[in-house]
């Protein structure tokens, strides 16, 4: 014990009298590490130089020193929180600064370091009641304080990353340690920000995404609600105190904001998928939720389940009934309903179904459970068909306990549709399976659905499925034969219906026999309805064609088209020399008539004289006339015509040699 007659009122601060030598003094040092307030200036004065100077030493170590505690993140584990977000810290103690002196966070780089890149944080309020009243603003020290809660927002331009710390400083340069009482090495975790979305009525819908319109209420009463008159006492879904909302995709989910004061709506990409909430801003104690979300569900048995803490509730009818109700104050483990207690079977769904989700929350834990489940489906949707003309067709559905069975057909696109019979072609026109026998051409296009009563509330309509009855390759139209001038391109063309593979073949040797073609520049079009073909690239003056037809059962071929190919210049039909001298070489003047039509021909010696002439084809001049050979030497010819590739009229004429 420190002897008596130095002590002197701790309680008032006013610590102690000093009347003894140094070695108490020191003594002091050893046993006290206390603030030191004010001094007995006059008693002070009587002691020694150097027993002042050492008392005045502790003084400035233990009396008036500066000290801010290392800060906890509330709740008590690493916090994760979005730029732009915010977060709270409790500061056990500052002390001993002037009044005045400002108080802010400092966050580390995303290293965690404090050596550079690091941000002062000034409090966006702050609270000296552990959060029961906020005092906004940037906090200024104004005396001493224990459990300071100091919030703070991230900046929205802070890059994101998992290693920052933060310490708490002063405007006078003072630093605490870091952030301590929380896992991770006492780091923090900056995720990345997002926009908030725009604004939106409470009484808002969406179709196939919830949309949780959130609120704030007080309660009426400190009792636990537990009953419904203390629940009904209560304004959970005031619209005064409606504050925004967020987004939620999946049907299924598990909203978990934990234990403490988690931010409701939390995290995007975790808790939400597009919030009008800031980030960072939302609330942590005494919210409610309604959750709304048109829902299209295929045919089928559905079973749903909820879990809350503290209150839920379920409806599949937009809230004017709830088929789950566990609406009270309780704990998320004995709050859980299923719908397979009321309807052990399912419940048999399909459509639009809208969805209500009614929840609060009251401290200290949040979370809110939703599941649906398909349990069996009643049938299988029909699945569309080509057939050739002909064949059976059949569409199944498969069966169902209690079920009844009607098929129907429409032959308007789907606009109306009648009741099938058990007449043919159809037989279990009222059963699972619709069968038909020998599909024929007037069924196609058909649209075929079932109506399944029996087994739901209302009658459940199948899928629709499309019939297509095609016929067998049958050529309705057959390619013709063609002329033309080099050059040109023609077309040949075969029709054989629809759902038909085509392959053209050309033959170079009479029609004895044909290759197929492939696509070209020559050919174009050669495995479908109309073949192109450029003469430009032919050499021979008659080629033929034709075309195969894969169709639903057999192959088909058409008959044999001809392409003849001419010139288009008079002159390249014309010799110009011939030399009847009984050699049989060149002994007759012939014309080269392929491609021409109409010939009219004169020849003429040198005097006028009219020595052959001809109409028609076969022109063929023995260099005689009236049975006279004629002399050696330059004639004149008059060409009248029709090139056959262009079907133009011409009139040539020129010279041609005659020799011996």
């Amino acid at each position: 014990m420190m002897p008596k007659d130095i002590y002197y009122n701790l309680g008032d601060n006013y610590c102690w009298h000093l009347e003894h030598d140094v070695a108490l003094v020191i003594q002091l040092d050893l046993y006290f590490s206390i603030a030191l307030c004010k001094f007995d200036t006059m008693r002070l004065l009587k002691l020694s130089a150097i027993t002042s100077l050492l008392v005045l030493f502790i003084a400035n170590q233990y009396c008036l020193a500066q000290y801010i505690s290392r800060s906890e993140p509330i709740p008590f584990n690493c916090p994760t929180v979005c730029a732009g977000g915010k977060l709270i810290l409790k500061v056990n103690q500052v002390e001993n600064f002037s009044s005045g002196t400002i108080i802010y966070a400092l966050l580390s780089n995303a290293s965690g370091s404090f050596a550079s890149g690091t941000t002062q944080l000034p409090s966006s309020r702050f609270s000296f009641n552990q959060g029961a009243s906020w005092i906004n603003g940037v906090y200024t020290f104004n005396g001493n304080v224990n459990n300071l809660y100091f919030e703070i927002q991230i900046p929205s331009s802070q890059a994101a990353g998992s290693n920052y710390s933060i310490r708490m400083i002063s405007s006078v340069g003072y630093q605490s340690p870091d952030l301590f009482q929380c896992s991770g090495n006492n780091k923090i975790t900056v995720t990345q920000g997002y926009t908030p979305l725009s604004s939106v009525s409470d009484t808002s819908w969406t179709t196939g995404q919830w949309i949780a319109h959130a609120y704030t209420w007080t309660s009426t009463t400190s009792a636990i609600l537990n009953t419904p008159a203390l629940i009904a006492s209560q304004s959970f879904f005031n619209p005064a105190n409606y504050k925004g909302h967020f987004l939620k995709n999946s049907l299924s989910f598990d909203i978990n904001y934990g234990t403490g004061s988690a931010f409701m709506p939390g995290l995007a990409g975790v808790h939400h998928d597009g919030t009008s909430f800031t980030c960072g801003e939302g609330y942590t104690i005494n919210y409610s939720l309604r959750m709304r979300r048109r829902e299209y569900f295929n045919p089928g048995v559905y079973q749903f389940s909820i879990a809350g803490d503290d209150g839920i509730r379920l409806s599949i009818d937009g809230g004017n009934t709830w088929i789950l109700d566990s609406f009270i104050e309780q704990s998320y483990g004995q709050s859980f309903k299923s719908t397979a207690a009321q309807y052990p079977s399912g419940i048999c769904l399909t459509g639009n179904v809208d969805l209500v989700i009614e929840y609060f929350q009251r401290p200290v834990d949040s979370r809110v459970t939703f599941n649906a489940q398909l349990l069996s489906t009643p049938f299988n949707d029909p699945v569309g068909l080509s057939v050739c003309e002909g064949q059976q067709v059949q569409f199944n559905i498969g069966t169902s306990v209690g079920a009844q069975y009607q098929w129907q057909i429409s032959n308007d696109g789907g606009f109306t549709f009648t009741d099938l019979s058990n007449t043919a072609p159809y037989s279990g026109a009222d059963a699972a399976n619709l069968n038909i026998a020998n599909a024929a051409i007037n069924l196609s296009n058909g649209i075929f659905r079932c109506v399944i009563t029996g087994i739901c509330n209302n009658p459940l309509y199948s899928d629709t499925a499309l019939l297509l009855v095609e016929p067998d390759a049958i050529f309705a139209k057959q390619p013709s034969n063609r002329k033309a001038c080099i050059g040109e391109t023609v077309s040949f063309e075969a029709n054989a219906g629809l759902n038909v593979d085509y392959q053209w073949q050309v033959s170079n040797d009479g029609g004895i026999t044909f290759t197929n073609i492939a696509n070209d520049p020559v050919f174009t079009g050669a495995n479908s309805p109309v073949l192109f073909v450029n003469t430009y690239g032919i050499s021979d003056s008659l080629i033929y064609f034709r075309c195969i037809a894969n169709g639903c059962l057999t192959s088909k071929t058409t008959d044999v088209a001809q392409l003849s190919i001419g010139k288009a210049d008079a002159e390249d039909f014309l010799p110009n020399v011939f030399t009847p001298n009984g050699d049989k070489v060149n002994d007759t003047f012939i014309l080269k008539e392929e491609g021409l039509d109409l010939i009219e021909i004169s020849i003429y010696n040198r005097w006028g004289q009219l020595v052959y002439s001809h109409s028609g084809p076969n022109v063929a001049w023995d260099g005689n006339y009236n049975g006279n050979s004629m002399p050696a030497g330059i004639y004149f010819y008059l060409l009248k015509t029709v090139l056959t590739c262009t079907n133009k009229a011409v009139e040539l004429n020129g010279t041609i040699q005659l020799l011996r």
